[in-house]
């Protein structure tokens, strides 16, 4: 019985870098186009990985989310199916948020500049998140074509679930 995708290890038959990448930075399903937020997130995470000034703990959680993100990587449906953002990736909130509460107290309070882009980024991501809470779903999924037989879409910059979600958001303020 399965409860979900094909489930073992015959579903990691996925091309890496094309699922890295689409994690990341795919504009249909990538964590930072759906959350540029977290772009501060995982500039933290480097640099503690890469440093002695934190406690051990942190390097551990930072060793976590990248290799969850690997795993996923190599996941034949990295893109999660007919879904709203970065499915696959949900579990990574929680450190993320760490992350950027640990970055937002050593350097973004600090300097002017990195608080306005901080904040850009922060309006940017609740505006995608409440397009996902009230206005998703559009018919991004399966038009003009099934999503799961096509990813080619999920690279496509000016269709995605985020413009069509607007576009339906600014017909009803109308």
């Amino acid at each position: 019985m399965s409860l979900g995708q094909v489930q073992g290890i015959k579903s990691f038959y996925g091309h890496f870098w094309i699922g890295l990448a689409g994690l990341l930075i795919s504009p249909a399903r990538g964590i930072l186009v759906f959350s540029p937020i977290f772009i501060f997130s995982f500039i933290y995470l480097f640099y503690i990985l890469f440093t002695k000034k934190h406690d051990p703990i942190f390097k551990y959680l930072a060793v976590s989310v990248i290799l969850l993100i690997i795993l996923y990587a190599k996941w034949g449906m990295w893109w999660g199916g007919w879904t709203f953002g970065y499915r696959l990736l949900i579990e990574l909130i929680p450190p993320l948020i760490l992350f950027l509460a640990l970055f937002w107290e050593d350097l973004i309070e600090k300097k002017l500049y990195l608080k306005r882009i901080f904040f850009v980024s922060l309006l940017l991501s609740i505006y995608i998140h409440s397009l996902g809470a009230f206005i998703y779903p559009s018919d991004f999924n399966y038009a003009p074509n099934n999503i799961d037989q096509h990813q080619e879409r999920l690279w496509y910059i000016f269709d995605t679930e985020i413009t069509r979600c607007t576009l339906r958001f600014f017909k009803q303020l109308l």
